[in-house]
Order: C-alpha cells, then sequence, then structure tokens
C-alpha cells in the first residue's frame, strides 16, 4: 500500500491519501479512529454506478464500526455536480436528521 500525506492551504493539518487494494474493508475503523467515538452516523454520498461497485462493501464496514449508514444516491454525470443537486442532498441529510458533532 502507498500512502501519500498531502497538506491544503489554508488547513494546518496534514492527512493522509491511502492507495491500495481492498482498503474499503478498512473504511469503517479508519472513520472511527478520525472521528472518534462519539460519532455515530455516516453518510454515503455517491451515484448509482460507484454505489453499485463499492456501496454495500462501505456501508458494511462502517455498520461493523458502529456507524448507523445512510444513503443518497445523485444522478450520473458531471452536469449533475450542481447547486441543484448540492440542494437536493442538503435536504436529504436534513430530512435524515444527520448533525455535525
Amino acid at each position: 500500500m502507498h500512502s501519500v500525506s498531502l497538506r491544503l492551504r489554508p488547513q494546518p493539518e496534514n492527512y493522509d491519501i491511502k492507495i491500495g487494494a481492498s482498503l474499503i474493508s478498512q473504511l469503517g475503523a479508519e472513520t472511527r479512529a478520525r472521528l472518534g467515538p462519539e460519532s455515530r452516523q455516516a453518510v454515503l454520498i455517491s451515484n448509482q454506478t460507484v454505489f453499485d461497485l463499492f456501496g454495500l462493501r462501505a456501508a458494511r464496514s462502517l455498520r461493523a464500526s458502529g456507524f448507523k449508514v445512510c444513503h443518497w444516491l445523485m444522478k450520473d454525470g458531471e452536469r449533475y455536480k450542481s447547486l441543484q443537486s448540492l440542494e437536493q442532498a442538503l435536504k436529504f441529510l436534513s430530512q435524515s436528521r444527520v448533525e455535525q458533532k
């Protein structure tokens, strides 16, 4: 597995990007380590194509680490990466009572 350290401006914090086979099975443990024991919810935002490939495995890993998981699927294609899609995603998060802790 390769690891890359990345610094985003103006963020004072670095984080690792992990690249490797089967890392999705570690998503829950990595997320738990990063967010801590108080975090209870995780939301997967994807499109149908990517969710079909990785969504169930991602959700399974997150649930195994104690997260309640829900997902919102946007339409496929660059044209759907828009403010309208963002509005729909935020509405979904609000209706799902997802809170940042």
